[in-house]
């Protein structure tokens, strides 16, 4: 049985825990957020089930594209129908 880690490690700056709520809040797909930031699918899912550990690098990355997701959401739903 696997275990999702809860706790960043020493060259970590984020949980697998952390990168997949992020991901969820803001509405991307795994597909969508893997295109966005030039990896696969299955890198995605790695970073969220803890297989596959998170570069600095890439927790930067991955912030900087959920927070334009995120803005974006903010722009569509303040647009009236």
């Amino acid at each position: 049985m696997r275990t999702i880690q809860t706790q960043p490690t020493r060259n970590q700056t984020m949980t697998a825990s952390e990168f997949k709520q992020l991901r969820i809040d803001s509405g991307l797909t795994q597909a969508q957020l893997a295109e966005r930031m030039k990896a696969s699918a299955r890198t995605i899912r790695n970073y969220e089930n803890g297989t596959g550990s998170l570069p600095d690098r890439a927790a930067e990355l991955v912030r900087h594209v959920i927070g334009k997701a995120a803005k974006t959401r903010k722009v569509r739903s303040a647009i009236p129908a």
